[in-house]
């Protein structure tokens, strides 16, 4: 039987065979070489093996590392989530604090409607007064009227607590006459 027929030598090979083939093997192959080559192999697979230790502990690495990154994560999200609640109360409570400041405002405004519409009422009253005092009167003009009705007028705006102003009171009271007489005729 040749060597090399591929069939395991086992069986096919005696002992006697046997070590005619060993003798064929040293012959043939140079033993230096194979222990390089298995030297070689040998560090190979070491290196081999390091590298899937390096692997593995990266892996592990990369594991921790991934735990401590989802730690930080739900970390942050807590801290958020109590930036958050703090937001929110600090918007309520100025919320609540501007709903206040626009009720005051808007009491304000009411008051100062509510007084704006009780000068109104006096005024109207004392223009009622003036036009009472003019149609009780004849006179020759619109303006001497006016001018004759004046102190009148600028008692009853005192009694009134509506005082007219010495300045503008005449006129204002002429401008009156001339309107009531122009929606009279």
């Amino acid at each position: 039987m040749e060597l090399g027929s591929g069939q395991p030598t086992s069986d096919v090979v005696g002992e006697g065979e046997r070590a005619r083939y060993l003798a064929f093997i040293r012959e043939n192959f140079d033993y230096e070489r194979l222990v390089h080559v298995a030297s070689f192999m040998a560090m190979e697979l070491r290196i081999f093996g390091a590298a899937i230790d390096a692997f593995v502990e990266a892996g592990q690495q990369s594991e921790n590392a991934l735990k401590i990154a989802v730690a930080e994560t739900e970390q942050r999200l807590d801290d958020y989530h109590g930036e958050t609640e703090k937001l929110i109360d600090e918007g309520v409570s100025v919320g609540v604090k501007v709903g206040v400041s626009a009720g005051i405002k808007a009491g304000k405004k009411q008051a100062a409607g509510a007084g704006g519409r009780a000068n109104a009422e006096r005024s109207n009253q004392i223009r009622a007064f003036a036009i009472q005092l003019f149609e009780a009167g004849t006179w020759k003009s619109t303006k001497k009227a006016a001018v004759e009705l004046w102190p009148k007028v600028f008692d009853e705006s005192k009694r009134l607590n509506r005082r007219m102003s010495a300045d503008r009171g005449p006129q204002t009271l002429y401008e009156w006459l001339l309107a009531h007489k122009k929606n009279t005729r």
